[in-house]
C-alpha cells in the first residue's frame, strides 16, 4: 500500500521528468536536480486548500504553520505548510513529506462573506 509520502514524491518525480523531457535535461545533471527542488518547492506551496478541521500535528515557536491538502491519485493527502520565521527564517527547508497523512472529505462548509457599504 502506498504511504502519503510516497505518493508526494511520485507525483513530484513525475512533474520533474515531464519538464526534464520538455527542457532536454539529463536525469544524472545537476539541471535535474535543480528541476526537482523546484517542483517540490511549488508542490509544497500550491496546495489545493487549507485542511479545515485538521489540527496541525506539530509546532514552532520560530514559524506559523497550517495544515493544507491536495488531491493526489483520488486520494486527500494532508501535510503541514510551515511560513513566517522572519528575517532569517527559512521555513521551506522543514520537512514537511515525511509527515504526510491521508485524510477524508468531510462535509462542505459555507461561509457568508460580506463586504463593505459605501454611505
Amino acid at each position: 500500500m502506498t504511504t502519503a509520502p510516497q505518493l508526494i514524491r511520485a507525483e513530484i518525480k513525475r512533474r520533474t521528468d515531464a519538464k526534464a523531457k520538455e527542457y532536454g535535461y539529463d536525469p544524472n545533471s545537476g539541471e535535474y536536480e535543480d528541476q526537482e527542488s523546484e517542483e517540490t518547492s511549488e508542490m509544497r506551496s500550491s496546495y489545493t486548500m487549507d485542511a479545515e478541521g485538521i489540527a496541525a500535528w506539530q509546532y514552532s515557536r520560530h514559524y506559523e504553520v497550517k495544515p493544507v491538502v491536495m488531491k493526489l491519485e483520488g486520494k486527500w493527502v494532508c501535510w503541514l505548510y510551515w511560513y513566517g520565521g522572519g528575517k532569517h527564517g527559512d521555513p521551506s527547508g522543514i520537512d514537511w513529506i515525511d509527515d504526510a497523512i491521508f485524510v477524508e472529505e468531510g462535509e462542505p462548509i459555507i461561509k457568508k462573506t460580506f463586504k463593505t457599504v459605501k454611505e
